[in-house]
């Protein structure tokens, strides 16, 4: 499973349909294990990947909301499962 290390953001300028308009360009940087196999056994390192991608701050926004909805569900199913395990 990836995990995230870090994030940028670049704020551009384009022009769409003859107008100037606000754009972000965002890099999420992820870390995985990898594991590979040698003479001397099992080796094991990092692989770094970053996937970049661009959009509007409307559509960032309504992604970013989305985000904090899988959160908040996490947590909720969380707290009902440790709760109940609590109460036993």
């Amino acid at each position: 499973m990836k995990q995230i290390v870090t994030t940028s953001a670049n704020y551009l300028a384009v022009i769409l349909e003859g107008k100037l308009m606000p754009e972000i360009e965002v890099g999420i940087t992820t870390s995985e294990m990898d594991y590979g196999f040698t003479l001397d056994g099992v080796i094991k390192s990092r692989k770094c990947e970053t996937l970049r991608f661009s959009c509007d701050p409307t559509t960032l926004r309504t992604m970013a909301a989305g985000l904090v909805d899988f959160a908040d569900d996490c947590e909720d199913k969380f707290n009902q499962a440790t709760s109940k395990k609590e109460s036993q």
